[in-house]
C-alpha cells in the first residue's frame, strides 16, 4: 500500500532536530568540539587508531599556553605568545610588559588570571559532563561520542556536513596538583550516522541504511564505506590536520568526504522501531494495531466478574482496591493505568510482572525514562534476577552489569528440585481481596436495603443477636400459619392455633385426629415462645422471616465482619521465585534430553552460564552472543524503545506495559503495541507530554483531510481516544501532608484524588520565601543564591534534595555557581542525593525536600513563558507534585502581578501563586469534596445511624481523659466519620459507620472501594474502626464497649505516641 497516509510517523521516529548536529555539525566549544585544535594530533591517532582506548587530555590550548609563558623571560617573549594563541594583549600591557620594571609583577598577574580561566576550564567541563549524564538519565541512550569522515553536500537548497560515522566514548574529570585534566575511554565500534544517510536517500541517492561495523578497526571501516558508497576515501585524508571551523561555506553539488575528527553531543541512530513501523504501514496493519469493543460495559463486567470468581493476585507490593482492579483488568485486556502523581503506578506495573512470571508470560516493560526504570528493579525485590534490565549506563562497569546475570546463574546453580520444596511453594495462602460468600453476601444486603422495611429487619437482627439457632427454628415455622399472642400454656396455645387456621381433624370415627404437621409446628412454635420472651409476637416473627432470608443475613454477618478484618499484605516473591526456578529447570532439562535441536541449544545455555560466571565479554558482544538464550530464559525484558532487544513479529509478546505512556510519542509505541497481545498503557495525561524542544517534528493539524488516532498527542492518548477501558488509582501515597498534592488533586484531578495528612505530621509542609529579585539577562541572581542556601542548610536533614527551577537557564546559573563555589553541595549532585532539574526534565523524581525558583518578577512576559503556554499547566503539575515532605517556594513574583494573560494554563498559574498565599488549613482542605456529593455536610452527621453511634459512644466513653468526638474530622480530601481526640486535639481512632442505606446499597464494588479507602487511611497513621450497620443493630453494647475497651487499654501508649 501507499505509505503516503502515515509518513509522518516514519519521518517523526528518526527523530531529527530542527538544528540537528548530525546532520550539520558546528564546532561551538560548548557541546561540539575540533578534538585536534583542542587535544592535539598525539590524542587524535590514539582515538583514530586503537579500536579501544583510555587518554588523559589537557586543552592544548591552556597547556602550552600556560608553559610557554611560564619560562619566558622577557615581555617580547609573553607578546609573541598572545600572538601566537590568538589571544588578546591590550597595549598598555604590551608596553608595561617591554618595561623591565614592570616584567616580574605583570608577567606574575597574567599567570594568575591563567590559572583562573584554567579554574573556569574545570567548571565548563564539569557542566558539559552534567550535560552527558543528565540526557543519558532522562532518555537511556548514550550521547557522547567521537566523529569523523565529515561528508559534505549542498543539494536542493539544503547543505549537508557531519560524521558519517561515530564513536561512543565515556568521560570523566580528574584532578591534579597543577589543574585539572579530562581522562576519554572506550571500548565500542564505530557505527554509521543512521540520520545522514537518510537525508541523503531522500535527495536520490540510494546508500544501506544500516551498515554492521561491529569489530573493525578505522581502515576497515574506511574501506567498507568506500566501497559500499562508492566513494574515493583514504586513511591519509582522515589523519589530514585541517582545522575545523564555526561555520563552512558548502557549493559542492556531489557528496565529498572530508578530513576532520569532532567531540561532542550526538544522537546518530535510527534504530529498529523505524524498520518495523515501515513493516506494519506495508502490511496496512496500523488501524489494526488496537481493537476496542465499543461497549465500555464489557470490560468493567469483567473486572467485577474476576473480583466475584475470587481472583488470586500475587505481590510483590501492597495494593489498594484501586491498584487491584487495575492489576485484574490489565492481565484480562487492555488497559489504560491513569495514575497521578504518588498513586502508586509502579506498585502496580511491579505487581503486573510478578503475575505475569507467575503466568509464564512473555512481556516487554517499556519507558523512556531510566528512573522509572530503576524504581521497577527496586519494587520486585528478589524477582529482579529473572527479568531482564536492558539499560544502557556508560557509567557501569562490567561487574555491576554482570551483577544481576550472577545472581540468576547462582539461583539456578544452587537450586534443589524437591518435594519439600515444592510442598513449601504450595503453602502460600490465597491472595483474594473478595470470597465468593462475602460477594454473594453484599450482593444480597446491596438489595435488602433498598427495601421499605429494611430498618424492621435490622431490628429483628438485633433482637436475633449472635442466637443464630433460634433464626434456624424460626425458618422451620409455615409461612401461612396464625399464632396465638398471649396464650395460657401449651393446651390453649394449640387450640388457639387450630381455631386460627381453621384446622380440622381427618381420619373416620374414634380414629379422627389432627395432622402430625400441625403438631410439628405447634410443638417447634411453643418451644420458641417460651424461650423468647419479646416484644415481637410469633406472628410478627413469621411475618419477617417471609419477606426476607434470614439465612442470608446469618451469612452477610460471619463473612463482612471478617472482610474488614483481613490479614495485611502477604508477600508472595519468594513463592514466585520458587515457581520459577522450578520452570526453568523443568525447561533445561527438557532440552537436555530432547532431539538433537534442542540438545545443542542446552549447550549454548551452558556457554551462557559460563560467560556470566567468567564475566570477561564486553557487555554489547555479551548480549549479542547469547541473544537467544536471554530470550529463551528470560520472559520479560524491561528497557527504553530505542534499546529493546526487540522481536518484530506480530503478537510475539504475551503483553506491553507502556510505563509513562504520556510522554511517549504514538509513532515510538505503535511498533510495541503490534508485537504484543495485550496492550497496556499506565501515564497520567495531566501531567508532561512528550515533547521535541528544538526537534523537527510532523505535526497534524485540524485542517486536514484525514483525522488519524496516530495523530494524537501522546500514546496514553492514542490509547484513550481508541477507548481502551481506563481506571484511574486514586490514592495518593508520596505526599506526608495534604497540602502538598491538594492543588494538584482539585485543578487537575477534579477531586477524585484522595490526598491525606500523614497521623502526627503537623510542621508547615509549604513554605514561601518572597525574596523581590529581578529577571534580568534571563536568570534571577537573588533567588540563585537564596536557593543555594536554602540548600546548604537543609543538606543534613533531609536524604534527597530536588532543586527546581521554572526556567532552564536559571537552572544553569544555580548549576554554575555550585560547581565553581559550593564543593559540598556539587558532590551531592555527583552522588545524585541532590538533583537539579527544570520544568522540561522533572517528570519521574522525587525528594523528600523540593525548592523550587519560580525566577520570574513582576516585569515579566508571564505569558511567553513555558508555564504559561500550551502544556505549560501540565509541566506545574508535575513539578509541585514532588515533594514527600516539605516544598520551599523561592520567588519574586505575587499573583496580582499576573493581570493579562487568558491561556488556560496562565490562568492555573495565577491559580496556583494564589493558593500559595492560603493559611495552611485552607492549602490542607482545598481538595475537599464539594457538599453536594455528601448528603449532609460540614461537621453535621451523615445519617440516623452515625448519631446513634455517636451519642451512644459519648455516654459510654471514660470522663476522666478530657476526651472530645469530632463529626466528619477532615484529615485532607477524606473525611472520618467520627473521630476520638484528647484533650488537645490529638487524633486517637476514628469511626467509620457503615451504614447501607445511605451508601443506597451499590453492591460490591463501593464496598470494596470502602475497604481500600479504610486501608488508605490506616497506612497514613490513622487507627479506624468500622461499625457494620447490622452488627449495630445485633449488639449496640459491645461494639461500643470494643472502643472504650481499646482506648482503656491504650491510651497511655498513644498519647506518648503524639505528643
Amino acid at each position: 500500500m501507499s505509505i503516503d497516509k502515515y509518513q509522518r510517523l516514519l519521518n517523526n521516529l528518526l527523530e531529527i532536530q530542527r538544528v540537528d548536529r548530525t546532520l550539520y555539525t558546528r564546532i561551538d566549544n560548548i557541546v561540539v568540539f575540533d578534538f585536534n585544535k583542542k587535544f592535539g594530533q598525539k590524542s587524535l591517532e590514539k582515538i583514530l587508531n586503537q579500536k579501544s582506548f583510555k587518554i588523559n587530555l589537557v586543552e592544548n590550548d591552556y597547556e602550552l599556553f600556560f608553559e610557554k609563558i611560564k619560562n619566558c623571560e622577557d615581555g617580547q617573549c609573553i607578546i609573541d605568545t598572545h600572538a601566537e594563541f590568538n589571544f588578546k594583549l591590550s597595549k598598555v600591557n604590551q608596553s608595561a610588559l617591554l618595561n623591565e620594571e614592570k616584567f616580574i609583577d605583570l608577567k606574575k598577574s597574567i599567570l594568575e588570571n591563567l590559572i583562573k580561566k584554567i579554574a573556569q576550564y574545570s567548571v565548563r567541563w564539569h557542566q558539559f559532563r552534567r550535560k552527558v549524564v543528565d540526557i543519558n538519565i532522562q532518555k537511556n541512550i548514550w550521547p557522547l561520542h567521537v566523529g569523523t569522515m565529515f561528508a559534505k553536500i549542498k543539494i536542493e537548497g539544503k547543505e549537508l556536513y557531519a560524521p558519517l560515522i561515530f564513536k561512543e566514548v565515556l568521560l570523566e574529570m580528574k584532578n591534579s596538583q597543577s589543574m585539572s585534566y579530562l581522562t576519554l575511554e572506550s571500548n565500542g565500534d564505530w557505527i554509521i550516522n543512521e540520520k545522514l544517510i537518510f537525508m541523503l536517500n531522500r535527495f536520490g541517492y540510494n546508500f544501506p541504511p544500516v551498515l554492521d561495523l561491529k569489530e573493525m578497526n578505522i581502515d576497515e571501516v574506511i574501506e567498507i564505506i568506500a566501497k559500499k558508497f562508492n566513494l574515493n576515501y583514504t586513511k591519509e585524508i582522515l589523519q589530514d590536520k585541517t582545522t575545523l571551523t564555526t561555520k563552512l561555506s558548502i557549493d559542492n553539488i556531489n557528496l565529498e568526504i572530508s578530513s576532520g575528527t569532532v567531540l561532542g553531543l550526538f544522537e546518530p541512530a535510527g534504530g529498529n522501531l523505524k524498520k518495523l513501523m515501515l513493516e506494519i504501514i506495508e502490511k496496512n496493519e496500523v488501524d489494526d494495531i488496537l481493537d476496542v469493543n465499543i461497549d465500555k460495559s464489557e470490560y468493567m463486567k469483567n473486572v467485577q466478574a474476576n473480583f466475584e470468581n475470587e481472583i488470586d493476585i500475587y505481590k510483590v507490593q501492597p495494593a489498594d482496591y484501586s491498584q487491584e482492579k487495575a492489576i485484574v483488568s490489565s492481565l484480562d485486556q487492555s488497559t489504560v493505568i491513569w495514575g497521578p502523581p504518588g498513586t502508586g503506578k509502579s506498585q502496580v506495573i511491579a505487581n503486573l510482572i510478578a503475575n505475569i512470571l507467575i503466568k509464564n508470560k512473555k512481556a516487554i516493560v517499556v519507558s523512556q525514562k531510566r528512573a522509572a526504570l530503576e524504581v521497577l528493579k527496586k519494587r520486585l525485590k528478589n524477582l529482579t534476577p529473572f527479568v531482564f534490565f536492558n539499560i544502557n549506563e556508560k557509567n557501569m562497569d562490567k561487574s555491576d552489569f554482570y551483577k544481576s546475570f550472577r545472581e540468576f546463574v547462582k539461583k539456578i546453580d544452587n537450586f534443589q528440585h524437591s518435594d519439600n520444596q515444592e510442598y513449601l511453594a504450595n503453602l502460600r495462602q490465597k491472595n483474594t481481596r473478595l470470597s465468593r460468600n462475602q460477594a454473594e453476601a453484599i450482593k444480597f444486603l446491596s438489595t435488602a436495603a433498598k427495601e421499605k422495611d429494611y430498618r424492621s429487619k435490622l431490628n429483628l437482627i438485633q433482637y436475633f443477636q449472635n442466637n443464630f439457632t433460634f433464626v434456624d427454628e424460626i425458618k422451620q415455622l409455615k409461612s401461612d400459619y396464625l399464632f396465638p399472642k398471649n396464650p395460657q400454656d401449651y393446651k390453649d396455645f394449640f387450640s388457639q392455633i387450630v381455631s386460627l387456621n381453621k384446622i380440622e381433624k381427618t381420619g373416620f370415627f374414634i380414629f379422627k385426629s389432627y395432622p402430625a404437621e400441625v403438631k410439628q409446628q405447634a410443638n417447634l412454635a411453643y418451644d420458641i415462645y417460651k424461650k423468647n420472651k419479646t416484644q415481637f409476637s410469633l406472628d410478627e416473627i413469621n411475618k419477617i422471616k417471609t419477606e426476607i432470608n434470614l439465612g442470608n443475613y446469618k451469612n452477610l454477618i460471619e463473612h463482612n465482619e471478617h472482610f474488614y478484618n483481613q490479614e495485611n499484605f502477604q508477600d508472595d516473591s519468594k513463592h514466585i521465585e520458587s515457581k520459577i526456578l522450578s520452570k526453568i529447570m523443568n525447561n533445561l532439562y527438557a532440552l537436555k534430553n530432547g532431539d538433537p535441536a534442542q540438545k545443542e541449544f542446552y549447550k549454548d545455555c551452558q556457554k551462557f552460564f559460563n560467560a556470566v560466571r567468567a564475566g570477561r565479554r564486553l557487555p554489547f558482544k555479551f548480549l549479542k552472543d547469547h541473544e537467544k538464550v536471554i530470550d529463551f530464559l528470560f520472559k520479560i525484558q524491561i528497557s527504553t524503545p530505542e534499546n529493546l532487544q526487540l522481536h518484530m513479529q506480530k503478537n510475539y509478546y504475551d503483553y506491553v506495559i507502556l510505563d509513562e505512556a504520556s510522554q511517549m510519542f504514538v509513532e515510538t509505541g505503535l511498533p510495541l503495541l503490534y508485537v504484543s497481545k495485550i496492550k497496556i498503557f499506565a501515564g497520567d495525561n495531566q501531567q508532561l507530554k512528550p515533547s521535541k524542544w528544538f526537534g523537527i517534528r510532523e505535526e497534524a493539524n485540524e485542517n486536514e483531510e484525514v483525522d488519524l488516532a496516530e495523530d494524537a498527542e501522546s500514546l496514553l492518548d492514542y490509547g484513550l481516544e481508541k477507548g481502551v477501558y481506563s481506571i484511574m488509582l486514586d490514592k495518593n501515597y508520596r505526599a506526608k501532608h495534604a497540602s502538598l498534592m491538594s492543588f494538584s488533586a482539585k485543578e487537575f484531578y477534579e477531586d477524585n484524588l484522595d490526598v491525606v495528612n500523614q497521623n502526627g505530621v503537623n510542621y508547615n509542609s509549604i513554605e514561601i520565601i518572597n525574596v523581590d529579585g529581578e529577571w534580568v539577562d534571563q536568570t534571577n541572581s537573588v533567588e540563585v543564591d537564596k536557593v543555594i542556601e536554602i540548600a546548604n542548610d537543609n543538606l543534613e536533614k533531609y536524604n534527597s534534595i530536588i532543586l527546581l527551577t521554572l526556567n532552564s537557564n536559571q537552572k544553569q546559573a544555580i548549576e554554575s555557581e555550585i560547581i565553581s563555589h559550593y564543593p559540598k553541595l556539587f558532590k551531592a549532585i555527583e552522588d545524585e542525593k541532590i538533583m537539579l532539574r527544570s520544568l522540561e526534565n522533572i517528570q519521574g523524581d522525587e525528594a523528600e525536600l523540593v525548592i523550587i525558583s519560580v525566577a520570574y518578577d513582576k516585569n515579566t512576559f508571564i505569558s511567553q513563558t513555558y508555564v504559561a503556554r500550551k502544556g505549560g499547566k501540565n509541566a506545574l503539575n508535575v513539578a509541585i507534585s514532588r515533594a514527600q515532605k516539605k516544598m520551599i517556594i523561592v520567588k519574586s513574583l505575587y499573583s496580582n502581578d499576573l493581570k493579562k494573560g487568558d491561556s488556560i494554563d496562565y490562568l492555573v498559574f495565577r491559580s496556583w501563586l494564589n493558593f500559595l498565599d492560603l493559611k495552611d488549613s485552607e492549602k490542607i482542605s482545598y481538595s475537599s469534596k464539594q457538599e453536594e456529593e455528601i448528603e449532609i455536610f460540614g461537621g453535621e452527621y451523615d445519617s440516623g445511624f452515625e448519631q446513634d453511634v455517636a451519642e451512644l459512644l459519648a455516654k459510654r466513653l471514660p470522663k476522666n481523659l478530657g476526651l472530645k468526638i469530632e463529626r466528619q474530622y477532615s484529615v485532607g480530601s477524606l473525611r472520618i466519620d467520627l473521630a476520638i481526640l484528647d484533650a488537645n486535639l490529638n487524633y486517637i481512632i476514628g469511626i467509620e459507620v457503615d451504614g447501607y442505606r445511605y451508601h443506597g446499597g451499590l453492591g460490591i464494588d463501593k464496598q470494596l472501594a470502602d475497604f481500600s479507602r479504610q486501608e488508605y487511611l490506616e497506612a497514613k497513621g490513622y487507627n479506624i474502626t468500622r461499625i457494620l450497620e447490622i452488627s449495630w443493630y445485633r449488639d449496640k453494647e459491645g461494639t461500643i464497649q470494643k472502643i472504650v475497651d481499646y482506648i482503656n487499654s491504650n491510651f497511655e501508649n498513644i498519647y506518648k505516641q503524639i505528643s
